[in-house]
């Protein structure tokens, strides 16, 4: 008799996915989806768990620009509600794809800005406004760098999740 109990134990574990980004987000409510939470971050890798984390984020940042809630509570409960009974991989590449919109709205404004900026002169003689233009153009420029990495990894992270390739 005590074969069947075992049988009936490796049954049910064998039920639920393998790939934990398989596995369906429970976020019905904050209590819900701080229970599944905890009972999936050992089931996801560190970085998985902290994707997720960063994709949420990203999430609640385009609910705030897109103006769908405002308050912590209802940006909380609009973010819950885009994920509630998605597979986690789903989840993730909605976060994604919000980090990535976000990114290259902010890469084209720094890329008018530093070209702006570039067509910028001083006066001949004025070394200490010379000095912060180029020091200014040089953070400039090391934001757009830094903004290029960002979004390069963002849109690598998609495509790992399988989201299609950007056209542009």
């Amino acid at each position: 008799m005590w074969w069947w109990a075992a049988l009936v134990l490796l049954g049910v574990s064998g039920c639920g996915p393998n790939d934990p980004l398989d596995r369906v987000v429970a976020a019905e409510s904050p209590a819900a989806f701080g229970l599944w939470k905890s009972q999936s971050t050992g089931r996801l890798t560190a970085q998985q768990s902290r994707d997720l984390d960063e994709a949420i984020q990203e999430l609640k940042l385009a609910i705030m620009a897109g103006r769908e809630a405002t308050g912590s509570a209802e940006i909380d409960a609009a973010m819950r509600a885009k994920i509630d009974g998605r597979p986690v991989r789903e989840a993730l590449r909605l976060g994604f794809e919000n980090k990535v919109k976000r990114l290259e709205l902010e890469r084209k404004g720094l890329l008018i800005a530093t070209e702006q900026n570039s067509r910028l002169i001083t006066r001949p003689g004025d070394t200490k406004s010379s000095v912060y233009l180029d020091q200014f153009r040089e953070k400039q420029a090391a934001r757009l760098a830094a903004a290029d990495r960002e979004l390069l990894a963002a849109q690598e992270k998609l495509k790992a999740l399988g989201a299609p390739a950007a056209t542009h």
